[in-house]
This record gives structure tokens, sequence and C-alpha cells, in this order.
């Protein structure tokens, strides 16, 4: 039977190994299914392994103007990821209530109830959300001992705008993490610039690493019936 790995409803590997003999019980079995999550998703402690957020909801959205559902579905996506009591979380997006001002704020008042512990920025024009969010990583960016205070950072967004932000995290010792609504959105030189996961929010997976099944190399004593037939 081939080895397989599925993603399960916490964003961690489900590994099953090879058939194999179990060694406490002389019979043959399958390895035991273990759970190995990912980088992005493994249970962090605190205060010592705490990270900063930095979330572009247009590009997240697919756009400055997404449905109810769409603020759902990327609110829950991002969930799987997870969040500690030390984190800092920063969102952004559009927010142009000229035109049709009921609906802009109808859909701002949706985003702070969907993101409670987060600081939302409100912006407007071109870029204009991952201009916010490149003022607020420039805040840590530009303090001293950035590593001390966060053991990794996550961009969520594939916008290439972000990919001299992710090389100044890496610099100051952080590992990078992505994680984008799906991989055609990510930029090439934002993922070069990647050494951590690379977080599929629809999905639900990393598409980075690939976790392998335990080592079958040992199957344990043969049963008693298999013995006989090979002697």
């Amino acid at each position: 039977m081939p080895t397989t790995d599925t993603p399960n409803d916490a964003g961690h590997k489900l590994v099953r190994g090879k058939p194999g003999y179990d060694k406490q019980s002389g019979t043959r079995a399958e390895h035991r299914t273990s759970y190995i999550p990912c980088e992005i998703t493994r249970p962090r402690n605190g205060t010592d392994e705490a990270r900063l957020h930095l979330i572009d909801l247009d590009n997240l959205h697919g756009g400055a103007n997404p449905t109810d559902q769409t603020i759902k579905m990327v609110r829950v996506g991002y969930e799987k990821i997870g969040f500690s009591s030390a984190d800092l979380t920063f969102a952004s997006c559009n927010h142009a209530p000229v035109r049709h001002s009921c609906s802009a704020h109808k859909r701002t008042f949706l985003l702070r109830k969907s993101w409670p512990k987060c600081s939302m920025r409100l912006a407007q024009g071109p870029d204009g959300a991952d201009h916010k969010l490149l003022a607020d990583a420039e805040t840590f960016l530009s303090s001293d001992r950035l590593d001390e205070r966060f053991a990794d950072v996550v961009i969520a967004s594939g916008d290439h705008i972000f990919t001299d932000a992710a090389r100044r995290f890496r610099g100051a010792g952080l590992t990078v993490h992505v994680a984008v609504s799906n991989e055609s959105v990510l930029s090439a030189r934002l993922r070069a610039e990647v050494d951590g996961c690379i977080w599929l929010l629809h999905a639900g997976r990393c598409i980075k690493h690939v976790q392998r099944a335990p080592d079958c190399s040992d199957p344990g004593p043969l049963p008693d019936l298999l013995k006989h037939r090979a002697a």
C-alpha cells in the first residue's frame, strides 16, 4: 500500500505508514496514524514564540469589494494558522465610501467583527492597503533585537510589494511565512524570500513542505505462521 499524507481539519498532515508487523503483538498491521503539523500551524508557546501577522485583506479577498461569504471564507481559512496570546496582528483593506457609503461601511463593520483582535487599517487609492501594512512593518523593522520579540512573521499576501520587507525580516532573524488564497497569486519574487511555509488558505495546506511517513524499515518479528512457512 502506498504511503499517503492528507491535511486534516487543523491543517496538519495525516501520515500513514506502509504495512508492516507490530513488534508487540507480532501481527501484521499498518503503522499508527500520526499528525505532523507544519511549521505555520504547529502549537506555539505564547510569549516565547510570538508571531507577527501582516494581513492584506484585499489580496486574500481577491479585490476591494468582497462578498460577505468571501470575508467569512478567508477568516475561517486563516483560523487554521492560528494565533497565540503574544501575537500581534495588523490587517488592511481598501475603504472608499464616497459612491456607496452604506455598503462600504457595512463591509468595514463586518471585517472588524470578523477580526476582533486585529489592528484594522483602512486605506484608499492604488496599493493603499499595501502601504498601510508596510508602514506597520517598518515600525518593527526599524527597532533593535526584533528576533527577541517575534519568532516569525506571516505575510498574508502574494503581492511583490512585500518582497523587500520579507527579506529584511529574514535578515532580522525571523522565519518568514506567506499565506495566500491560492498559489497563482503568489509573486515569484516574494516566494523566493520565504524560508518558512507557503500556506494556501482555500486548500488548507502548506505547499512548501512535504511530510515523510514513519520509518518502516524494521518490520518487527514475523507472525508464527510466516515463521513456519519460512522454515
